[in-house]
């Protein structure tokens, strides 16, 4: 059985995953039965809700169709029973093992989810009611919509026409910018999330959306859809933002056009490719593709950091690529040095000045005389002489020598030489000075220099991690206080050496600095559960402090893999 969350196989028979600890039942399964739902025509909040029927069961709670008497109106209300738990009656019992504390603090977080609806007032954003506590749990009522889901339009793996994919994808991100701008962020952004009903496209599915603070390392709870879900929220502690659900987001829109979920992050981290939008589906425009993958990114800084500036690259990849026009040129005329003055002939005698720049053969393509009884050739427009006698033309009286014509004569002189030709160099030139440019950009990277020093001063960092790591097996365990003395004296110290060495590590990028603060959380989580491993005296306590050294492991898994995907993106070596 493979882990939706961390992709490591299981046995068959596991309940929870080796790796991370997380449960392998598929939690999207209805988790009650007909029995622990509410029978129909349950009375709830003092008669001011009915129950109607049970619409589906999550790993969170159970989803009615209801009716509110005050307004006669159809509504959905939500039931916190989460897996595991038991109704005596209309009492609700947490599950065995849940703590007083702990279900409190599960209600309180339900709760949140009624609050964070109604702080948004959008008609893509389900709309919600009222929140109250009943029956030793927790209710809310929100609008109930008539419609499928995204993933039902899906399942036969056809893909939506361009338009109406995004159209959808620009109605749920214009939604969650009201969510982000107040400060919270969806975290499960996914087909089976967005319902499409009376034209409207609506997220629904709040219970996982959390308060964040941008730009700072904040430890979440590690729910989250494997396709949909960025690297980032693999880990307990990282950097989320509004980015993260722009990932989300573009997944959703991916699959939407494609008819495939992309590939999880953890797995593109480890190097399987991404296939090009346009080349699954033909309809797609280079353009649109590329602007679908930018928000696809593994690395963060490289993915668009809002939803806003996303979707304004969808905008720009839908308008048709127009090719400046070419500026019109005018034909450039030659000036004539000298106009020329043509005057008829004169038949006076050879002293009479002549007024002609140009005799006469100089002008006329044919000949100036010709013999008594034979025609002259016609003229250059095929038009024959009149009928008569041929005329004959005066023989020139001036004995000066004919002027040869110059080419300043000439009106219509071409600027360039026919025979002119570009030195030899130029064409080489020409080839070779794009290509030297192109190779420069294609290697120029401000971040390599700095990731290459960053790298070399890591190396041996993660080597005093291996042989902290390569302790755990070597300890005493002859007894419980024998294992906590040896793992305090030879265990602890250098994972402390670790994270200390990792809080003086300096980068200058901000890829290289995101990545040195992901290996730094997972480190200290680590150096944490050693620390109540060693203090731990019950059998549940040092459970739980095995569970905790299990994830922090996990993520130093996840930072291997997404620092690997670095180090190929610009090129570093191993």
């Amino acid at each position: 059985m493979i882990c939706s969350v961390c992709q490591t196989p299981n046995a068959e028979d596991a309940n929870f995953c080796r790796a991370c600890g997380s449960p392998l039942e598929p939690l999207s399964e209805p988790v009650a039965s007909d029995g622990a739902a509410l029978a129909a025509r349950t009375v709830l909040q003092r008669g001011a809700f009915v129950i109607e029927e049970l619409l589906g069961a999550g790993g969170f709670g159970l989803t009615y169709r209801a009716t509110e008497n005050a307004l006669g109106r159809t509504v959905a209300i939500k039931e916190f029973f989460p897996f595991g738990s038991t109704r005596d009656g209309l009492l609700v019992r947490s599950p065995a093992g849940v703590s007083p504390e702990e279900w409190r603090g599960s209600l309180e977080a339900f709760r949140q989810e009624a609050l964070s609806l109604a702080r948004f007032n959008h008609p893509a954003i389900v709309r919600a009611y009222a929140v109250w506590a009943e029956n030793g749990t927790a209710y809310f009522a929100m609008e109930f919509l008539r419609g499928q889901s995204l993933q039902k339009r899906l399942d036969g793996g056809k893909p939506l026409p361009v338009d109406e994919a995004l159209e959808i994808i620009e109605s749920i991100g214009a939604a969650l910018e009201r969510v982000h701008e107040a400060g919270f962020l969806h975290r499960d952004i996914k087909p089976d999330n967005i319902l499409l009903c009376d034209g409207r496209a609506v997220l629904i599915d709040f219970g996982t959306a959390r308060a964040f603070a941008s730009d700072k390392t904040t430890p979440m709870t590690q729910l989250l859809t494997p396709g949909y879900a960025p690297l980032e929220q693999y880990g307990r502690r990282a950097r989320f933002g509004p980015f993260t659900d722009v990932y989300a987001l573009a997944a959703t829109i991916y699959h939407a056009l494609s008819g495939h979920a992309p590939p999880p992050s953890t797995d593109r981290a480890s190097g399987v490719e991404l296939r090009a939008l346009d080349e699954l589906n033909p309809r797609i425009s280079p353009r649109l593709a590329r602007a679908v993958e930018a928000a696809l990114e593994i690395s963060v800084p490289k993915r668009p950091p809002s939803v806003q500036a996303w979707l304004h690259l969808l905008h720009e990849a839908q308008k048709p690529s127009v090719a400046p026009p070419l500026p019109a040129q005018k034909p450039s005329v030659a000036p004539l040095a000298t106009p020329l003055s043509i005057a008829p002939p004169t038949t006076g005698d050879s002293s009479s000045p002549r007024t002609t720049s140009l005799s006469s053969e100089d002008v006329l393509p044919w000949p100036q005389t010709a013999p008594s009884g034979v025609p002259l050739p016609t003229s250059p427009t095929n038009a024959p002489f009149p009928s008569g006698p041929a005329p004959t033309f005066p023989p020139a009286t001036s004995t000066a020598p004919r002027r040869q014509p110059a080419a300043s004569d000439v009106p219509f002189a071409p600027a360039i030489a026919p025979d002119a030709r570009a030195p030899r160099w130029v064409v080489p030139t020409l080839v070779i000075v794009p290509l030297l440019l192109l190779a420069f950009w294609w290697n120029y990277d401000p971040a390599r220099g700095d990731l290459r020093d960053f790298d070399a001063r890591l190396r041996p960092i993660l080597s005093l991690s291996q042989e902290a790591q390569a302790v755990l097996p070597s300890l005493d365990r002859t007894s419980p206080e024998a294992f906590a003395a040896d793992l305090t004296q030879r265990a602890l110290p250098p994972q402390q050496s670790v994270v200390s060495h990792l809080e003086s590590l300096s980068a200058r990028s901000d890829e290289a600095l995101y990545s040195r603060d992901q290996l730094l959380d997972a480190q200290r989580d680590r150096l944490q559960a050693l620390q109540n491993l060693s203090l731990a005296r019950e059998d549940s306590e040092r459970g739980a402090a095995v569970e905790e050294l299990r994830r922090a492991d996990q993520e130093l898994r996840v930072w291997r893999d997404d620092y690997a995907y670095l180090k190929r993106q610009h090129r570093v070596g191993n």
